[in-house]
């Protein structure tokens, strides 16, 4: 008899133990640090369902109680004024429709390496967000992702986000800086309406811009299309610039739609050709050197035929791989820049 009482005891003490650290919700959620979580048994997996704690910079556990959170819930955290800056552990796969949206007060999120899906909407509406860092393999930004964040400047898109969605980024008023991404194919209808970018480039990946995309970007002025081939739909560039021009390939589908729409249209020339002498070879690769040493006569304006020329590894910048790369055609080590592929 001593030994079962033990061992009640013991039990008994454990269970006071254990109450004490979890307060139970409803049958299947827990509050656990300013956190409501559901627990699933059958998978051995927590979702985080709202958050009612009162610290501003807030960590996504990676477990609570042994249980893996890798999920966000829809409306998660809408509208809370309390969260500033969000940083997930990497065991978070999904994030449910508008979990985050209407925060008044968040201002930076970095994404989960391990993020597979969003829904829509998630970062709607956030008035102070500046700063948004994709780790992840997720290829598709669904609608109105960051729709309305107008002060949202900096969005680093890795490899694998391949296609933007309707409204993505609309009303991202501060936002001057093309969120180039090398792997993007297709960008959606109204993806980036009335953003504030001065200059776009789009590399021989891009297969098709949706309708109204870059629409009331006012200060939009200059524009690089590397595909010969690439859709573009009717009101894609309405209401940009008056001065806006396009560059890109002579034999296009964009020359068409300059001469319908009255855009200035800029044919690209020989890929390498940074002088305009009509020839590849050493000069030109002498000529990139200098511009990136500093020598001002020699500069190369962003948007400018000469850096199109220049650009032949297409990814938007001026770096001494494209002097490498340039040499190689020169010598005809290969017969194709990569933005051309």
């Amino acid at each position: 008899m001593r030994k079962i009482a033990k061992v009640l005891s013991l039990f008994t003490a454990m269970v006071v133990i254990i109450t004490s650290s979890i307060i139970y919700v409803d049958a299947s959620s827990i509050m656990y640090k300013g956190f409501s979580v559901e627990l699933n048994g059958t998978t051995s997996t927590a979702k985080i369902l709202d958050y009612n704690g009162d610290q501003a910079d807030i960590t996504i556990p990676a477990t609570v109680y042994g249980y893996e959170v890798t999920a966000i819930d829809e409306y998660a955290f809408f509208n809370n004024s309390v969260i500033e800056n969000v940083t997930f552990n990497n065991t978070v796969k999904s994030i449910g429709f508008m979990a985050f949206a209407q925060c008044p007060n968040l201002k930076t999120v970095i994404l989960p390496v391990r993020l597979e899906s969003f829904g829509q909407s998630v970062f709607y509406s956030c008035p102070s967000l500046t700063e948004v860092y994709f780790n992840s393999p997720v290829e598709t930004l669904p609608a109105s992702t960051f729709a309305n964040c107008t002060s949202l400047t900096t969005v680093r898109l890795n490899y694998g986000v391949k296609n933007i969605g309707y409204g993505a980024f609309s009303g991202c008023t501060s936002m001057v800086d093309f969120p180039s991404a090398y792997g993007i194919i297709t960008i959606g209808d109204y993806a980036f309406y009335n953003c504030g970018f001065t200059s776009v480039y789009l590399n021989n990946n891009v297969t098709s811009i949706g309708d109204s995309a870059f629409k009331n970007c006012s200060a939009l002025s200059q524009i690089y299309i590397a595909n010969p081939e690439v859709a573009v739909a009717k009101d894609t560039f309405s209401n940009c610039s008056e001065s806006l021009s396009i560059s890109a390939p002579m034999e296009s589908t964009v020359k068409d739609y300059c001469e319908q729409n009255g855009i200035g249209f800029n044919p690209i020339g020989l890929y390498g050709d940074i002088n305009n002498d009509g020839k590849v070879n050493v000069k030109d690769v002498t000529y990139l050197q200098k511009h990136l040493a500093g020598f001002e006569d020699f500069k190369i304006v962003d948007g400018s035929r000469a850096f199109y020329a220049a650009d032949v590894n297409g990814n938007g910048d001026l770096e001494i791989t494209d002097c490498t790369t340039i040499m190689k055609y020169a010598v005809r080590a290969i017969d194709k820049f990569p933005v051309e592929q």
